[in-house]
């Protein structure tokens, strides 16, 4: 199971390596203009809150602007119901370049 599904044991606050390290090693190496980070719905849970808050602060001094919500997949076309936690980071002061004010 993932570390932050509800249908786990939902070990990822005490756990030293989670699914989130790598990538954040990819993104600060590579630099991108844009991330999408995906998870289980789990991780938007209240118990994940603090986990969620380290996250976007690291992003935060990596330079990019994030913001998150759970999707449906079915609402996007994927023919099964499949909630997905989707966060979505640009760098600072480009999110206008990408539909979003």
């Amino acid at each position: 199971m993932p570390p932050f599904s509800i249908a786990g044991k939902q070990l990822a606050s005490t756990m030293t390596a989670t699914c989130s390290p790598m990538p954040l090693r990819l993104i600060k190496g590579d630099e991108p203009r844009a991330v999408l980070l995906e998870n289980v719905p789990g991780l938007a849970s209240a118990k994940f809150a603090q986990y969620r808050q380290k996250l976007f602060s690291t992003l935060s001094r990596l330079g990019y602007e994030t913001t998150w919500r759970v999707v449906q997949a079915a609402d996007y076309g994927v023919p099964q119901l499949r909630p997905r936690f989707i966060l979505v980071g640009v760098v600072e002061g480009t999110l206008t370049l990408f539909g979003v004010a």
